[in-house]
């Protein structure tokens, strides 16, 4: 990998990324690490997620040109889903890079 793995730099890729999905819907809301993505209270339609993952994993294969998928049959096996909120989804993600780097 280009680059090394940080969170920081994964919370971003996340939160540009939801932002222009809300430039996009018209939404506006603060993005922090308690911003709901998959929930009731969330402000997303199915599609508005499924976008959101498209461009996050577009964006990091462009920070860290390895390809990862965040929506897989390991993500829906989780008791607790990785798409539940901005912080979760970053813990989630970093995850897998790291795995991907030592595979």
């Amino acid at each position: 990998m280009d680059n090394e793995i940080s969170e920081k730099i994964v919370e971003e890729i996340i939160k540009s990324t939801i932002h222009e999905i809300n430039s996009d819907l018209g939404i506006d809301i603060v993005v922090d690490n308690d911003t709901e993505l998959l929930s009731e209270n969330s402000p997303y339609s199915s599609m508005s997620i499924v976008r959101l993952i498209i461009g996050i994993e577009e964006n990091l294969f462009d920070t860290y040109r390895t390809s990862i998928t965040i929506a897989d049959e390991k993500a829906m096996s989780y008791a607790k889903s990785p798409l539940k909120t901005v912080g979760v989804l970053t813990k989630y993600i970093v995850e897998l890079l790291k795995n991907e780097e030592t595979a």
